[in-house]
C-alpha cells in the first residue's frame, strides 16, 4: 500500500509543491486527495503520507549527516523508499535563510580579535608563552598609556 500511495501522491503535484499557486487552495488539495483515496483503495491516506514524508525527511537529514567528512562507520543500507520518493528532493532542499541581527561594530570585533592573539601563545612551548605574553603585554601598555 505504501508504494501505491507514494506513486499516487507523486502525481499530484499540488500535494507537495509549495511553489505552486495553488498550493494553498484547500479545495483543489481536497480534491486531489479524493482521487488518491480512489487510486490507493485505502482511508487515511493523508496521515499515512504525513508518515512517510516525515521519515523520508528524516532518513535524507540521517544520511547527508553519515555523509560528512570525516564521519566513518558502518555503511547503513538505505530506507526502503528512498528512491521511489526521491522525487521530493527539490522540494525539500534547504532555504536561504536571512537575519535581522548586526555584524558587531568594529571596535567588538578588535576587542575580539586582541582577545584571540593573547589567547594564541597558548599554543606555544612553556618558554616561548611566557616570552611572548611579556612582550604583548608591553605592546599593550606602550599602546594604552603613551601620549
Amino acid at each position: 500500500m505504501d508504494e501505491r500511495l507514494i506513486t499516487a501522491v507523486s502525481s499530484f503535484p499540488v500535494l507537495f509543491d509549495a511553489s505552486l499557486h495553488i498550493y494553498r487552495d484547500n479545495v483543489k488539495k481536497g480534491d486531489a486527495w479524493k482521487k488518491v483515496v480512489e487510486i490507493v483503495g485505502a482511508s487515511e491516506v493523508q496521515e499515512k503520507w504525513k508518515n512517510l514524508s516525515d521519515q523520508y525527511r528524516r532518513e535524507r537529514n540521517r544520511e547527508r549527516e553519515r555523509s560528512k567528512s570525516g564521519s566513518g562507520g558502518a555503511v547503513q543500507k538505505p530506507w526502503r523508499y528512498s528512491q521511489i520518493m526521491s522525487f521530493l528532493n527539490p522540494f525539500l532542499d534547504s532555504r536561504l535563510t536571512s537575519t535581522n541581527l548586526s555584524l558587531p561594530s568594529s571596535s567588538q570585533s578588535s576587542e575580539g580579535q586582541m582577545s584571540q592573539i593573547i589567547d594564541s601563545p597558548y599554543r606555544l612551548p612553556l618558554a616561548k608563552r611566557a616570552e611572548a605574553k611579556l612582550r604583548i603585554h608591553q605592546i599593550m601598555f606602550e599602546m594604552e598609556f603613551s601620549e
